[in-house]
């Protein structure tokens, strides 16, 4: 089942969210957001997806609105 939900917590440096039981935490060198220094983040799962080229990988990507994450149909 694919999921939207605003789950990651963005403070500083470090974002971090719970799934599918494990807990993920990314550190940056730099600020993650651009205006704040702390926000909630969304974020669209879907388990059934493997990349062909490295299966085991987590993709991020970073839009200002939750519809540029989405698929398009």
């Amino acid at each position: 089942m694919k999921e939207l939900a605003a789950v990651v917590r963005a403070d500083g440096r470090m974002l971090s969210w719970e799934m599918d039981g494990d807990k993920l935490e990314i550190t940056s060198r730099t600020n993650v957001l651009m205006q704040a220094a702390e926000a909630p983040l969304w974020v669209y799962h879907d388990p059934q997806y493997r990349s062909q080229d490295l299966p085991h990988t987590v993709g991020l990507r970073v839009a200002d609105t939750v519809e540029w994450l989405l698929p398009r149909k």
